[in-house]
């Protein structure tokens, strides 16, 4: 039953009306605006320890109101449905948005957000059987589990002590506590001003601006959930854009040079990649004998500074199979998808892709699978690609060699699934890939412990078969006219400088930027083409050395096809004298190149 107070004037009466919900339902206000400060007092207590840049104390007070406004408004709604269930049901988004919350921190480094859900969307029914299997009972899973009970706990204690509020708070504390509502209200609706803010952005560039420039942008979950799913419905928007664009680009005209006519090009995208494992670039263990073999038979060619500008799978591809340089300030949407150029110019395209999602329609994969596979855009760029995704890359490539179909000019794009976690289930289990053991990491740090080691072992053998794999791909065009570039989408870590394994999402150092960034490239070339193109094969082995972002892949991708485009620049391709490498930034804000020259300088 609901108290009612009786004040002696309309003032007093208005007060206490609204102290009303906090007085009747205080264990939830209590507990929505605590866990919803969760983050803030982390920032705080960071900043007081040295352990994170400094907090504006303005900014802290706008978040603390803010969320206890975001408190009141959910405990006045809860309060006025008067129903059990809404109840429950507040409860219970609450725990469960801090649970996923904190799993994702204490796993990996990062929070709800569109990153985040795109991972989610990413990932089919086996990745998230693989992540499960991983990490569902690690420790810091099981620190996420004991807070979320820990919360329900309080959450129910609270509740069997609520009807005593009333008792022992009189009128005049009714009306003291409705003064501090009325400021909660007022500084709250101030507060809220972020929300319109980032409702009014028109693109994600717009998103990420208020990210950078609003440093009192909220941090609880629901706040988080807002802006990832806004953004990613921003993205969306982005590609009906894109789209827009290629619809053009197939009316264009694209040509081919006459020395083209039975020419294959292939680009091999790998994944997850770590450059610094890769016996061809001076890892200790032998896990690229091809490469290596082909390297030194003069066929292979090895590029030894690139960086790719981002470290998720999603936003890698959109700039990579785009025409636009990050580094001149262009978005991927904003130029064509490079296949369709190709289409354009008379190449056969084909798209051969072991990362293809099991619902590539679903709301969440607009990012990676819906971008590859817009119904519009596979029509104006591709001849052909898979339909199923494979146990092992392997299985793609033998599916390749059965179904495919070949004309004088081609594009083949393979994309595989390469080193992704769990690298345990990248390769065939067997003597032939199973050559490195934990006895086989010679290193000596106090956190490798031999399960790490292990793990290690595992990653070398899923790169000693993503060797094997690169091997069976050449096979296929080695008696023809046909170049083969190899570059991975990111890198990844696994125990290589510090007790961490995946890509954690914290400051971008120079360790981070090495193993997490920096990829591989290798342009492989049959002894056909070598002979046909006698002066880019010289070019090839004269730009080894220049620094490259994978985003302007694009243009060495026109110069070994031949394509003559309007969206081809000379500038920005690698191979050709007049390249001048543009700004290589990384996650769109820290200077690679800037970071990389203090650390040679010993800063």
């Amino acid at each position: 039953m609901r108290m009612k107070r009786i004040a002696p004037n309309w003032f007093k009466r208005a007060l206490c009306a609204l102290a009303l919900p906090l007085v009747e339902e205080w264990p939830l206000f209590v507990t929505c605006f605590c866990v919803n400060a969760v983050d803030t007092w982390r920032a705080v207590k960071d900043s007081v320890t040295g352990a994170a840049a400094p907090v504006t104390w303005v900014a802290v007070a706008e978040n603390v109101l803010l969320y206890a406004f975001l408190a009141y408004v959910l405990t006045a709604v809860v309060w006025r449905a008067g129903r059990r269930w809404v109840k429950v049901v507040a409860y219970g988004l609450m725990v469960g948005l801090f649970l996923v919350d904190s799993y994702l921190l204490y796993n990996y480094s990062m929070h709800l957000s569109p990153s985040a859900l795109m991972l989610l969307g990413e990932t089919s029914w086996r990745e998230s059987r693989e992540f499960m299997a991983t990490s569902v009972w690690t420790s810091g899973s099981w620190k996420a589990y004991v807070q979320a009970l820990a919360i329900v706990a309080v959450i129910v204690m609270l509740e069997r002590w609520r009807r005593g509020a009333g008792v022992w708070l009189g009128e005049k504390a009714q009306g003291v506590l409705g003064t501090l509502v009325v400021v909660i209200i007022v500084v709250g609706v101030y507060a809220s001003r972020v929300y319109v803010q980032l409702l009014g952005c028109r693109s994600t560039d717009e998103v990420a601006s208020l990210m950078d420039a609003t440093e009192a942008y909220p941090s609880d979950a629901g706040s988080k959930l807002l802006y990832s799913f806004y953004d990613l419905y921003l993205a969306g928007q982005e590609m009906g854009r894109a789209v827009e664009v290629n619809r053009r680009v197939a009316m264009e005209e694209a040509t081919v040079s006459a020395e083209c006519d039975s020419l294959t090009v292939v680009l091999v995208v790998g994944e997850s990649y770590i450059k610094r494992h890769a016996g061809v670039y001076g890892y200790a263990l032998p896990t690229t004998p091809f490469m290596a073999a082909e390297r030194l038979a003069g066929r292979l060619t090895v590029f030894t500074d690139v960086v790719s500008p981002y470290n998720l799978t999603s936003p890698v591809i959109r700039n990579m199979m785009c025409c636009n340089s990050l580094g001149h300030g262009e978005r991927w949407h904003e130029t064509p998808f490079f296949p369709v150029v190709f289409h354009r110019a008379g190449y056969e395209v084909q798209l051969w892709d072991n990362q293809r999602g099991t619902a590539p329609g679903a709301a969440f994969t607009f990012a990676l699978n819906r971008f590859l596979y817009d119904p519009e855009l596979q029509t104006l760029a591709y001849s052909q690609t898979n339909d199923r995704f494979f146990d092992y890359d392997g299985d793609l490539v033998a599916n390749f060699k059965n179904k495919s179909r070949l004309g004088t000019k081609n594009l083949v794009v393979f994309h595989l699934m390469g080193q992704h976690t769990a690298a345990r289930d990248r390769y065939p289990h067997g003597r032939r890939f199973e050559r490195f053991t934990a006895d086989s990491i010679r290193r000596s740090e106090t956190w490798l412990t031999p399960e790490k080691k292990r793990r290690i072992a595992e990653y070398d053998n899923a790169t000693l078969y993503n060797d094997y794999v690169f091997s069976e791909i050449v096979k296929c065009f080695d008696g023809s006219d046909a170049v083969v570039v190899y570059v991975s989408d990111h890198g990844e870590e696994i125990y290589d400088y510090r007790d961490s394994e995946g890509r954690r999402r914290d400051a971008l150092n120079r360790h981070r930027l090495e193993y997490q960034y920096e990829v591989p490239l290798m342009v492989w070339m049959s002894e056909t083409y070598k002979k046909k193109h006698a002066a880019t094969t010289l070019q090839i082995a004269r730009a080894t050395g220049r620094p490259l972002m994978t985003d302007n892949i694009c243009q060495l991708l026109f110069h070994l096809g031949g394509v003559n485009t309007p969206y081809y620049n000379r500038e920005r391709d690698v191979l050709e004298s007049a390249y001048r490498c543009p700004p290589r930034r990384v996650e769109d804000s820290v200077d690679y190149d800037r970071v990389m020259s203090v650390v040679k300088a010993g800063f």
